[in-house]
């Protein structure tokens, strides 16, 4: 891996947030000096800097967007992302930050991911659960092709190929969840593997793919189930809603799946489904 892909830049100290009305393309964002990257909420984008922006820097940014900035703060960096320790080991996987310590012990899977914006850093019981279901559906069955809905850090896709899924997308809607994914794949030597890609539903990955992985927020992974797109997958892991809301999940499974496997981490879901064949 070459020097650049290592040297990947980390947040730290304080963030500050400029939150625009309206959206801002990409080519605008590489353009701002000391701009980290921004955060769509619709109809909001939030645009995350080292520094407080000075006057010139908001005149760009007001001529950058499609609307203007409405409210400019500041916060630590331990307000917006939950301190991790070095090193967390869930099942077999060995998930670190940027500069591990000790080699990970034979027969663990080393999962590396940089200090930044982009939540996922496995610390959360419905991504642990999630990990754990992974661990046992792949080794099981290894998928030769997934896609990883909402990958956030990436940390599920690049777990999938440790396991030794052949090709895996990592998509997600936010630019810079897949900027920071992108650099999570370089810092773990899989470029050729794991492909991030911005899209905001399954259309964008076409018919590619016959795992899907999907560790959404409820209301969104509610959404997705809603509609058809995914049903064309033969296996779906989803989590990232709470055993109280199992019963919910099930009434949106089609007739022609079935639940094969689940696992439930302090009260949080994963739950593997398959179509009848």
């Amino acid at each position: 891996m070459d020097q650049e892909k290592k040297n990947v830049k980390r947040p730290g100290g304080w963030l500050h947030v400029l939150e625009c009305r309206g959206g801002i393309s990409h080519r605008a964002i590489h353009r701002l000096p000391g701009c980290l990257g921004s955060w769509p909420e619709p109809p909001y984008t939030y645009l995350f800097f080292e520094r407080k922006p000075t006057g010139e820097m908001r005149r760009v940014v007001e001529r950058a967007v499609s609307g203007k900035i409405t409210r400019e703060y500041a916060l630590e960096f331990h307000q917006w992302q939950q301190p991790r320790p070095p090193a967390l080991t869930v099942g077999p996987f060995l998930i670190t930050a940027e500069s591990p310590g000790a080699p990970p012990g034979e027969g663990m899977l080393p999962i590396t991911l940089k200090t930044g914006l982009v939540f996922g850093t496995g610390m959360h019981p419905t991504t642990r659960a999630c990990l754990l279901l992974l661990d046992r559906v792949l080794r099981d069955a290894i998928s030769r092709e997934v896609v990883d809905l909402g990958t956030g850090t990436g940390v599920l896709a690049l777990a999938a190929a440790r396991l030794g899924a052949h090709r895996v997308v990592a998509l997600d809607v936010n630019p810079l969840a897949v900027k920071e994914a992108a650099e999570n794949i370089a810092l773990n030597d899989l470029e050729g593997i794991v492909f991030p890609v911005v899209g905001r539903d399954l259309q964008a990955v076409g018919m590619f793919g016959d795992l899907l992985l999907m560790n959404l927020e409820w209301p969104s992974l509610k959404g997705v189930l809603r509609r058809k797109g995914w049903r064309r997958f033969s296996r779906v892991l989803a989590s990232g809603f709470l055993s109280a809301q199992y019963p919910k999940f099930l009434e949106y499974l089609p007739d022609d799946f079935r639940v094969k496997e689940r696992i439930a981490v302090d009260g949080w879901e994963a739950v593997e489904a398959c179509r009848i064949v």
